[in-house]
């Protein structure tokens, strides 16, 4: 009888525990989920950079980025800036994008890049690593590496 009760009780404990695992990963975003989320943040990017409207652009970056060649963040604001807001046109678009889940609140996103204006064209190959801050999921890094073929 004793034998029989600790059996019972070990399978009624997996029993506890096995829904509980299902509960948290049915909370638990899908990889796909996540993937189609940073694909829309990626395109909205390069959308609100499209659009010349500097506040959404940045908008997109988290507190914790780090801008590249050691440029502090308003260093970085203020060069951006005056790449953007100077093209009276100009147009971003994105393809070959690819997301790499890397945990429920990180991914990264690598694609090529094609950037047009009037005085300057180039194509490069873009790596955006994100994080899901509350709803919302930001750029912390970004790494570009020039495509062969550019021109300026």
């Amino acid at each position: 009888m004793k034998l029989t009760f600790k059996l019972l009780f070990v399978a009624l404990a997996l029993l506890v525990s096995q829904a509980m695992a299902s509960q948290q990963d049915a909370d638990s975003p899908s990889t796909s989920d996540i993937s189609e989320e940073v694909t829309l943040q990626v395109n909205a990017w390069a959308a609100a950079w499209s659009d010349r409207n500097f506040e959404a652009y940045t908008g997109f970056y988290g507190a914790g980025f780090e801008p590249a060649r050691k440029l502090s963040r308003t260093q970085w604001e203020k060069v951006r800036k005056a790449r953007i807001l100077k093209r009276p046109r100009l147009k971003v678009a994105i393809d070959d994008i690819k997301i790499d889940v890397v945990a429920p609140d990180q991914a990264i996103a690598t694609f090529n890049q094609k950037y047009w204006s009037k005085s300057y064209r180039d194509r490069t190959y873009k790596t955006l690593s994100f994080v899901k801050v509350e709803d919302n999921w930001v750029i912390v890094r970004e790494q570009t590496s020039k495509c062969s073929g550019n021109t300026t």
